[in-house]
């Protein structure tokens, strides 16, 4: 089980490793990856906004079907 964090404990996490929940390699992250574009469709979709981008793992595959792609995170730390 996990416990959430708040801003703070997020940084915190991505101050000591850029990916600490394993988003590039984690196949439950791929799974969700899948499922997000899945949701988007085969056909490219005009805006898209990410919140909580983190570092990014599934803002370049999103960006492959949007025209547009803004993606915005919480801390300085997550958006690297």
């Amino acid at each position: 089980m996990t416990s959430p964090i708040d801003l703070a404990g997020f940084a915190a996490k991505f101050a000591g490793d850029d990916d600490p929940w394993r988003t590039f390699t984690a196949r439950d992250e791929a799974v969700k990856r899948a499922a997000i574009l899945h949701a988007i469709g085969h056909r490219p979709v005009g805006r898209v906004l990410e919140l909580a981008s983190g570092n990014g793992s599934n803002s370049a595959a999103i960006a492959r079907m949007a025209l547009r792609l803004d993606a915005t995170e919480g801390t300085r730390e997550g958006s690297t």
